[in-house]
């Protein structure tokens, strides 16, 4: 992870992780769910894709939540990581 984009997208993946399983969905189900492959939940989960919002409005519509709560749960991982010590 090199910029503060990468690391946005890192910790965001993370949250989309976090609320996919809570779904107990898999990658493929959530996939088919907004029409796309598990491929690029993969992608979007080990923050190795540069999603614009209309993707993330999309993960999160399968996902029956808010962008809001993966952007704010996304945050909270990118904060916890940066309390000394870690």
């Amino acid at each position: 992870m090199g910029s503060p984009d990468e690391k946005r997208f890192y910790y965001h993946g993370k949250a989309i992780r976090h609320f996919r399983k809570g779904a107990g969905l898999t990658q493929e189900q959530l996939a088919l769910a907004i029409g796309g492959h598990s491929a690029d939940i993969s992608r979007l989960e080990s923050g190795d894709a540069n999603p614009n919002y209309s993707t993330i409005a999309g993960v999160a519509d399968g996902l029956g939540i808010s962008v809001s709560r993966i952007f704010s749960l996304g945050e909270a991982y990118a904060e916890r990581k940066k309390k000394p010590g870690e």
